[in-house]
């Protein structure tokens, strides 16, 4: 299948201003300007439309803490365990959760479903490609990365730990006995990386500071004072999974998260991503949180990486998706113009070159 004429936004080699895209199996055969080929009867002419990637984000309850449900529909936090190495976000995801539906619109096809922040160690964080012609498939990795969370939720509950130097205890003593533990043994041989809830600068540090002393990678999930640690950071290449920054802070650990926060950690020279951290803001809202960055002084092109690419590349599947090259999956999203605009909408959804959805 080919469709021509088309903006193409393929994030890895720049905009194609009229360009084709050409898919074979599932899998994109070729991509490029139309100078490059002659058009034939049964290309789909775009007419100017844009072509994305799909977008992804590496940080949702979707299909865990489901839209619209109370007790029925919550499976995002397990009170009951403290560390919780081997609670999977795969076993209470739900892939009819009507948010599916609502991150099509937005043209997200791939998200990472995370277990909730009130233990020390939430669980396995899960793939998801949200393909809803198979929902039995749409798990495509259920340990892509380990939940950890620090700071105000992960104390306070009434139950241990109460302190941070409890909570620094208590991850040390997992991670040093955990040589059994087929979770913990993934992430310190760094086949798993460890996505970290923490938003204060000291938390941050101290989850730095983890990451060197047993050697695992490391992803920082919110980072609001990211950029009171953007040396550290830089100099452990550390990434920061930064949002949502649609959310007004609602605690004194999130008063520093706001709409120039990527911007900032573009210029300190900190690797970062993007996410709505669904369900705290409405999943559909990625491509706004990107314009908004936009606005707040980032590059267009490094706003669309930080809700394409750089997302895959935490998620370790950027060999398959996040942006449109040869060889990719056909994961991509035909938009009616600039994803950037508030004017545009989704008007096409594929997913390994099959079409998911059309609005």
């Amino acid at each position: 299948m080919r469709w021509i004429h088309g903006r193409i936004y393929t994030v890895e080699d720049g905009v194609l201003s009229d360009g084709y895209l050409e898919t074979e199996g599932g899998v994109i055969k070729a991509v490029g300007p139309m100078d490059e080929i002659t058009p034939s009867l049964g290309d789909v002419d775009l007419e100017g439309a844009c072509i994305l990637p799909g977008l992804v984000d590496a940080h949702t309850s979707l299909g865990l803490k489901e839209d619209s449900m109370r007790r029925e529909g919550n499976d995002w936090n397990e009170h009951g365990w403290i560390i919780g190495t081997e609670l999977r976000a795969a076993d209470g995801f739900n892939p009819q959760d009507r948010a599916v539906r609502y991150a099509l619109e937005g043209g997200i096809t791939t998200v990472a479903v995370a277990p909730g922040n009130e233990n020390l160690i939430g669980g396995q964080v899960a793939l998801a490609r949200l393909c809803v012609s198979s929902p039995g498939e749409m798990i495509a990795d259920p340990f892509c990365a380990l939940k950890m969370s620090l700071g105000e939720q992960a104390k306070g509950n009434g139950v241990p730990p109460c302190t941070r130097m409890a909570i620094g205890a208590m991850l040390r003593q997992c991670l040093r006995d955990g040589g059994q533990d087929a979770a913990v043994k993934a992430v310190l041989q760094r086949k798993k990386p460890v996505f970290i809830h923490a938003n204060r600068c000291d938390d941050i540090a101290f989850a730095v500071r983890l990451s060197w002393e047993f050697g695992f990678r490391c992803v920082i999930v919110h980072g609001a004072d990211a950029l009171l640690a953007a040396d550290l950071l830089r100099e452990s290449d550390i990434p920061v999974l930064a949002g949502s920054i649609l959310l007004t802070p609602d605690s004194y650990e999130t008063r520093n998260m706001d709409m120039d926060l990527p911007a900032g950690l573009e210029r300190a020279g900190v690797r970062f991503a993007l996410t709505t951290d669904h369900h705290l803001s409405p999943i559909q809202s990625l491509s706004v949180a990107a314009a908004l960055a936009v606005r707040d002084g980032l590059r267009e092109d490094r706003a669309l990486e930080a809700v394409t690419l750089e997302p895959a590349k935490l998620l370790g599947v950027d060999g398959w998706i996040g942006s449109l090259r040869a060889g990719k999956d056909a994961d991509f999203v035909i938009w009616s113009g600039s994803p950037f605009s508030y004017r545009s909408r989704v008007q096409k959804v594929f997913i390994r070159g099959k079409l998911e959805a059309e609005f």
